[in-house]
């Protein structure tokens, strides 16, 4: 069990398709663009910091497999999968 004082700043998602996924993210769920890069974009659900939601482009990203949610978890041992989306 984690300690009660922790909390989760944001939620980086690795995404096949960046531009079918920020349709998703901004039309269905109703989050705002905080920033947009070539291949990262953040997302907050108020339009204001920080960023609760960071979407990154992969190359090696897998599309969504037919009749599933798309959404594969892993650790990649703490770190950012690009560190953020302001290089």
């Amino acid at each position: 069990m984690l300690p009660a004082e922790t909390s989760i700043l944001s939620v980086e998602l690795g995404v096949s398709d960046l531009r079918r996924s920020l349709d998703f993210y901004e039309g269905v769920l109703g989050f705002r663009r905080l920033t947009v890069e070539r291949d990262c974009t953040e997302f907050s659900a108020s339009g204001s910091e920080p960023a609760q939601v960071v979407l990154v482009q992969l190359e090696n990203a897998r599309p969504k497999l037919p009749r599933t949610t798309g959404l594969f978890h892993f650790e990649n041992g703490g770190g950012l999968l690009r560190g953020s989306c302001r290089f």
